[in-house]
């Protein structure tokens, strides 16, 4: 594990704990972000177990006694993969060798400013809270110093050892004194060959630092196109000593999972996430969901899946009035510990038309705590409205009792019949109203819906995993 990476998560069990309360010398902003932090980190890992657990054929079988509208095309909904990415808490640092991002002068638009440069490398940084490690002692070198965005931002650094860095990000208003500048982000650990990224969250700026020579290019959201494809597409980024400023929108979710900083170094690339600051107050994005089904009864954990929208945009990188989101079903399933999860599967139709489904749970600890994960996503191709397709979609963690899929068909849909890559029928289970979640154990490729009176009114392929937050 890196060293940003073991901060990253010390930071998260932090934010986790409910009775740690906010430092006074540690801005309530960067808590309120490690919060948000913590619970996407939690859908991440779920999402990727589910990715690892669930091993399936590419495109499933087209069974022949499934009607002909319900049987996947093959390769259909199977998204190529996209620009390969850095997960949070990984550095491109293997891929970028051989250079020193953080020595030399200062850069900036404000680098010739000597006494703000001054002013900023003697600035004290906040004390971390207990049980992280301090920055080091020794002096603050100014990486990088600029206006953009009606904002002034300054990065800087201290050497670590090791050929490592610990770098901070400072921000204040357009001609702000050093005394005026505040931390934004919690301190990183990087290795000196490792580029620097921000995004300002409330304006879509993105600022990159990497070393002279450099090639930067950004990414604002994962491309879907209406064949349930997933790529990027990568605009370059006006460059001056390997630091460049881009615009990508403003983002209007707590977090953001969508943009990409791409980073050339002769014939090596990186690419990797942007640290997110934002400096407004978050309010959760107003949001309108279909149901296609009545609610189940009330769960205290129905809060945690009020933001499973939000989440989605934070992958998407597209504003509320872009997606038009469907309930396709909700229930409980059982979890660890002998708890209860509430589990939603939702479906998201893109400007493309083709539809990201995800499924995402909430457990209520006791009476004042919560988690809430991912257990599965796809992305399915362009079609029939979602309310008139059949969705069957594996929900994975290591927070619930086994497995179990998710499937949403016709309302009048009575069983489901579980299908082997072979066409093989493996199980059959009561589906009431058409959905249900349904346990399993091995693999299943197909599903097959059927009425009261046993006819096959409905299939479908299992979605094949793919959570766009990797994309």
């Amino acid at each position: 594990m890196t060293a940003m990476a073991e901060l990253r998560d010390r930071l998260h069990e932090l934010a986790d704990a409910t009775t740690a309360a906010p430092r006074p010398d540690l801005p309530e902003a960067l808590i309120g972000e490690g919060r948000r932090r913590r619970r996407r980190r939690r859908r991440a890992l779920s999402a990727v177990a589910a990715a690892a657990a669930v091993a399936l054929a590419a495109a499933p079988a087209v069974l022949d006694r499934l009607p002909t509208s319900a049987a996947p095309a093959p390769g259909v909904g199977v998204a190529e993969p996209g620009e390969p990415t850095t997960s949070e808490g990984q550095s491109p640092a293997a891929v970028l060798p051989d250079a020193d991002v953080y020595s030399g002068p200062s850069r900036g638009s404000l680098a010739g400013d000597a006494a703000f440069l001054a002013g900023m490398a003697e600035l004290p940084w906040p004390e971390m809270p207990t049980g992280f490690e301090q920055p080091p002692d020794g002096p603050r070198t100014v990486v990088y110093a600029t206006e953009a965005a009606g904002q002034r931002w300054a990065l800087v650094a201290v050497d670590a050892g090791d050929d490592l860095v610990v770098v901070n990000w400072f921000a204040g208003p357009s001609g702000a004194s050093p005394e005026q500048m505040e931390v934004v982000a919690f301190p990183e650990t990087l290795p000196r060959s490792t580029p620097a990224a921000l995004l300002d969250a409330d304006t879509g700026t993105v600022l990159i630092v990497a070393a002279p020579g450099d090639r930067l290019e950004v990414s604002p959201r994962p491309d879907v196109d209406a064949a349930g494809t997933v790529g990027r597409t990568f605009e370059a980024v006006p460059t001056a000593a390997g630091t460049g400023v881009a615009a990508v929108g403003a983002r209007r979710s707590g977090w953001d999972w969508s943009v990409r900083v791409q980073v050339q170094r002769g014939d090596d690339t990186a690419t990797f996430l942007p640290v997110l600051v934002t400096r407004a107050p978050f309010v959760p994005t107003p949001t309108v969901v279909t149901l296609l089904r009545p609610a189940p009864g009330p769960s205290p954990a129905d809060g945690i899946l009020d933001g499973q929208p939000d989440e989605i945009l934070s992958q998407v990188g597209l504003s509320a009035e872009d997606v038009t989101f469907t309930a396709l079903w909700a229930g409980d399933v059982p979890a660890t510990g002998g708890l209860t999860a509430r589990v939603r599967l939702l479906a998201a139709t893109l400007p493309s038309s083709a539809v990201y489904v995800t499924a995402s749970a909430g457990v209520a600890l006791d009476e004042t705590s919560f988690s809430g994960f991912t257990c599965g996503a796809g992305v399915l191709p362009a079609g029939a409205p979602i309310a008139e397709r059949t969705v069957a979609l594996r929900c994975t963690s290591p927070d619930l009792v086994g497995d179990h899929l998710l499937v949403a068909g016709p309302l009048q849909g009575a069983t489901v019949q579980l299908i082997a890559a072979n066409s093989t029928v493996t199980a059959e289970h009561d589906l009431p109203g058409g959905a249900a979640a349904i346990p399993v154990t091995g693999a299943v490729s197909a599903v097959a819906v059927l009425d009261a009176a046993g006819a096959v009114v409905a299939g479908s392929g299992v979605v094949t995993p793919l959570s766009l937050e990797d994309r």
